[in-house]
């Protein structure tokens, strides 16, 4: 007698060899199509494109300061003239700099250790002259001149 239910184990046999195959193919079709793309860039250029940024503290803080004066903030890299500053805080009243010599070791730090009272007479680092302006929470401000 015939088996009346081999029929039926054909249908998911194939079904069950061909669904990987499938689940593969529209996997591999959706990540290389282009057209999954512009919907996206249309909808960004769409509702995010007059959106203003975000008001950021520091880059209006750095735009206010006058040509002849750096903003060093806490652990942020400035370079001026072949030297690399990085201002690491105070500690005991004195303010910890952090000094790169581009020209020589350019990943070795020196570390400087200033009052105050120096800065406002004047010191020259790398053939820069740099005087104190003012010490806020994580930011020292300084004026410095290129001697001429």
């Amino acid at each position: 007698m015939p088996d009346p239910y081999a029929d039926d184990r054909k249908f998911w046999g194939i079904i069950i060899v061909l669904l990987p195959f499938i689940f593969a193919f529209s996997i591999a079709y959706y990540n290389s199509a282009t057209s999954i793309v512009k919907p996206y860039q249309i909808f960004r250029d769409k509702y995010y494109k007059n959106i203003p940024p975000i008001h950021d503290q520091s880059k209006s803080d750095a735009e206010q300061i006058p040509a002849d004066q750096i903003l060093l903030q806490k652990d942020e890299k400035i370079f001026i003239n072949n030297t690399c500053l990085v201002f690491k805080g105070v500690s005991q009243g004195k303010v910890n700099l952090e000094q790169y010599i581009l020209e020589f070791d350019p990943n070795i730090p020196y570390s400087l250790s200033l009052t105050k009272e120096s800065f406002s007479k004047g010191i020259m680092i790398n053939n820069t002259l740099y005087r104190f302006v003012s010490l806020k929470k994580n930011k020292l401000y300084l004026r410095f001149k290129d001697p001429d």
